[in-house]
């Protein structure tokens, strides 16, 4: 290992451990969607390009105002970019779409990789779990990312899924309520 994966590493057991702990405080605040999503994709696409992957982005108009922890969520959508690009072959597309629905808005995150078995599905959320598909040109991996990912999705109220294909690539897809202020702590 090297110092920069120990050090990913120990983060992401302190991020585990605040979540577990009941911790995790979310500072919800009024968010412009579209425009965090470009921003955000700004952000990944240098690391696209340094790995001959293309970035596109695909927003319904008119996303609404949502209230949203904006680091929570850009560690969401940064952990789920990072994977589809670590797992692409030089030369794909990774997309980023969301769609605007009447109590939520569906976000997802498509890949042009490998894809999944259906067996490592069911347990692709769990911590410290290694996939039977190794990463396109090597990297490494805390294990924890996407339990990580999952637990954000849903402190937020949201649910997370993928869809896969052998061959074919991934699709990470998560929902987030639209509120139109911001929740009362320990309430819905």
């Amino acid at each position: 290992y090297t110092s920069r994966t120990m050090l990913s590493l120990i983060r992401d057991l302190l991020e585990v451990n605040v979540i577990e702990s009941g911790q995790l405080n979310l500072n919800l605040e009024p968010v412009n969607l579209a425009e965090f999503l470009l921003a955000s994709s700004e952000t990944n696409r240098l690391l696209a390009k340094s790995k001959s992957t293309k970035l596109e982005l695909d927003l319904d108009p008119g996303l609404p105002l949502m209230f949203l922890d904006v680091n929570r969520i850009g560690q969401v959508l940064s952990n789920l970019v990072m994977n589809a690009i670590k797992f692409s072959p030089a030369d794909t597309t990774v997309t980023i779409r969301a769609a605007r629905g009447d109590s939520e808005v569906t976000l997802s995150v498509a890949d042009q990789g490998p894809g999944i078995p259906q067996a490592d599905i069911p347990h692709l959320f769990e911590p410290f779990v290694k996939w039977s598909v190794k990463p396109a040109r090597g990297e490494r991996s805390t294990g924890l990312g996407l339990s990580i990912v999952k637990r954000l999705v849903e402190a937020h109220g949201g649910r997370i899924r993928v869809e896969s294909v052998v061959g074919k690539g991934s699709k990470f897809i998560f929902t987030l309520p639209v509120r139109t202020q911001a929740p009362v702590p320990g309430v819905g």
